[in-house]
């Protein structure tokens, strides 16, 4: 799970509060962005292979 996305979610959600935002979209949001980090940092890995970038290029 995205520890900054989740962070920042919650973060929102303090802020707008119960009224605006209900307990089932929120779950929602969490889930989509531990979706989303996990794709990404799968297929990061894949295309800085295919570029052929270091170690430093990559994040690694």
């Amino acid at each position: 799970m995205d520890s900054g996305g989740v962070s920042a979610a919650l973060a929102i959600y303090g802020l707008i509060g119960r009224n605006r935002l209900d307990h089932h979209r929120f779950t929602l949001t969490l889930v989509d962005i531990s979706l989303a980090s996990a794709i990404v940092m799968s297929f990061h890995l894949l295309l800085a292979a295919r570029f052929r970038f270091g170690d430093v290029q990559a994040g690694s």
